[in-house]
């Protein structure tokens, strides 16, 4: 049984490679662009397990602590992280999970990491991983809509509010168009983040989302005289569709672009071969927004350790706070 590190691409790539899940949130390309996100030193690492002929393969963040230049911690990209692995058994799954969490955890501790925080892919089966060490939550469900049918059958499932608006949207003579540049939705997301007054992480920088081009699928919303009223950006895993950043214009919003766009993507989706498209979550009235295009829901988790538990007291310097890792809440 071995333990390795690497943050090349080629190392990482002949890895991924071998696992069985869908790679594009696990890819080399998605941590790097989500190392821009961080800065200040952050870079995209992985480490496999390999153990007779299998692997376990987990992509994550390192990032400096600033309150202790010399120690670091541990992120999942963003959106979503995890253990991808080449085993299809489910009892032998686990057990490699397990194995690998606990000698992760020896290795992060000698190497001075303090905390590890992963939005786990709802996707990605992670038993194993408890027993190993890691703290399991349950954050909240995520809106998902199986795309098992024509978009006419697919339609049936929306609540009678989203397919009148979804109707307006079409009568409105919108249209869609898949493009190869994000910079019409960087520029939307900007003015959305501005008039909500949103922290300033979540400005995404255009090179960020240029960065996620290689894995993603971007579409223009079109207004009757052609202008771009919105864009919508989606995470291509395997058969899976992500909605990544999904935004419109908000002088435009009487044409009901995201409407017509979410039923549109639906129906390209379904004619590419994708089964699942992944909505989310978020608060209460994004939750119900996105679950009146389909009922369905899948948990979602996050995990969390703490692998140095004294030097993580001395950064958290009293502060018992539910905010982690405590020592980065601002």
């Amino acid at each position: 049984m071995t333990l390795t590190v690497f943050s090349d691409a080629v190392s990482w790539e002949q890895n991924l490679r071998r696992v069985r899940e869908p790679k594009a949130l696990a890819s080399f390309a998605y941590a790097q662009a989500s190392a821009l996100l961080y800065g200040n030193g952050t870079w995209a690492e992985a480490a496999v397990l390999e153990e007779e002929g299998h692997i376990v393969l987990h992509p994550y963040l390192r990032r400096p602590i600033p309150q202790s230049p010399h120690r670091s911690d541990l992120v999942s990209a963003f959106e979503f992280g995890g253990f991808w692995c080449s085993a299809e058994d489910p009892v032998l799954r686990a057990e490699l999970l397990h194995r690998f969490a606990l000698r992760f955890g020896d290795w992060a501790s000698a190497e001075g990491i303090v905390t590890e925080f992963i939005r786990l892919n709802p996707f990605l089966p992670d038993d194993g991983i408890e027993k190993g060490g890691y703290q399991l939550r349950w954050h909240q469900d995520h809106v998902v809509l199986q795309l098992d049918g024509p978009i006419d059958t697919l339609r049936q499932r929306y609540n009678r509010a989203r397919g009148k608006q979804v109707r307006q949207g079409q009568r409105n003579g919108l249209t869609l168009e898949r493009v190869d540049d994000p910079t019409m939705l960087c520029r939307l997301l900007h003015a959305n983040l501005t008039r909500l007054s949103a922290k300033p992480f979540y400005f995404f920088p255009i090179e960020f989302l240029r960065a996620l081009m290689p894995v993603s699928v971007v579409f223009h919303v079109l207004g009757p005289d052609g202008s771009v009223i919105g864009a919508h950006m989606y995470i291509v895993d395997g058969d899976v569709l992500f909605a990544f950043l999904c935004h419109a214009d908000a002088e435009s919003w009487g044409l009901r672009p995201n409407d017509f766009a979410y039923d549109a993507v639906i129906g390209w989706a379904v004619e590419h071969g994708f089964r699942t498209l992944h909505l989310g979550g978020g608060a209460e009235e994004l939750f119900r927004y996105k679950q009146s295009f389909g009922p369905d829901t899948i948990p979602y988790r996050q995990a969390r350790r703490v692998f140095l538990p004294t030097v993580y007291r001395d950064l958290a310097d009293g502060d018992d706070s539910r905010f982690f890792p405590t020592y980065r809440r601002s």
